[in-house]
């Protein structure tokens, strides 16, 4: 039988109070929730392993942040980094942005490709978010992207990125 890996964290009673507080919260990240959870799940008493399978992270990451918990405190493990998609939106206020209030992500990093047009960007975000013709029904990804003359991969892409979900009804 394979030996048990096992970590150990020491939390004060603010910290503790902390870590609660913030899986209630819902304005935290995704991973100030999985760096919670895992804190928590360790100090509970849960194994490496068993809390990779509760917080679904890798077993480095849990050394990693326990290792930086005790080194450098919870603030730096739960500090909100900067995202790799640049988005500076409130998840609190993304329960259905306009067109204006979406902020456009013209930045393309694949060289494969010939970048999107910044036009087509935005006419493809209005249609997207009007209301949908009566022999369509309702806006899919290929009708969209027949209406605007691009892929639906193209489509995908832009509505991923601006945060934008299409309505299934």
């Amino acid at each position: 039988m394979p030996k048990q890996r096992t970590q150990k964290v020491e939390l004060n009673s603010s910290e503790l109070l902390q870590l609660q507080q913030l899986i209630q919260d819902p304005t935290a990240t995704p991973n100030q929730l999985k760096r919670a959870r895992t804190l928590l799940s360790i100090r509970a008493g849960f194994t490496i392993d068993e809390t990779t399978n509760i917080a679904g992270v890798s077993p480095a990451s849990v050394s990693r942040w326990c290792a930086s918990l005790q080194a450098d405190g919870l603030d730096v493990v739960l500090r909100k980094t900067a995202s790799r998609r640049n988005n500076t939106a409130d998840p609190a206020e993304e329960t259905n942005p306009t067109v204006e209030e979406v902020p456009i992500k013209v930045k393309d990093t694949n060289w494969s490709r010939k970048p999107t047009p910044q036009k087509t960007i935005i006419r493809l975000l209005r249609i997207a978010q009007s209301t949908p013709p009566k022999d369509v029904g309702r806006w899919t990804q290929l009708a969209l992207a027949e209406r605007v003359g691009i892929s639906t991969a193209s489509v995908r892409r832009i509505l991923r990125n601006n945060n934008i979900q299409l309505k299934k009804s």
